[in-house]
């Protein structure tokens, strides 16, 4: 199908990402390869229902150093976790990846969020 194996694995389970990504020589650019619609591993999981499973998936990601900037300027993990209400990636993203300072590179239809974030990072996790 031309699918990235990356995104086979998010499909599948923790155990088949783990595999994969430890297992590949080219970890970095793997975690943060783009689909064909422009999305990174985060952004998907990012996207996802709330659940232990996808939320150690993150956790995975997070650990290998993933990054919110290959999706720019058109989609940043933190915005897609506020939209799918998955709170558990939300604070994931905030706190151990560069969210916060890519957030002037992304094209945002809400600005004043992005300033609510920039000015209470420290106290909103």
């Amino acid at each position: 199908t031309g699918k990235l194996p990356i995104f086979k694995a998010l499909k599948s389970n923790i155990l088949s990402l783990q595999l994969l990504v430890e297992n590949d020589p080219d970890r970095n650019r793997t975690i943060n390869s783009l689909n064909k619609n422009g999305m990174t591993p985060l952004c998907k999981l990012a996207s996802k229902e709330e659940s232990e499973e996808n939320f150690q998936m993150i956790n995975l990601l997070l650990r290998w150093g993933v990054s919110c900037k290959p999706s720019l300027p058109n989609h940043h993990p933190l915005f897609i976790a506020f939209d799918s209400k998955n709170s558990l990636a939300v604070r994931g993203i905030f706190k151990f990846t560069d969210a916060l300072e890519t957030l002037n590179d992304f094209e945002c239809p809400e600005p004043f969020m992005v300033s609510v974030l920039k000015c209470n990072s420290d106290s909103l996790f």
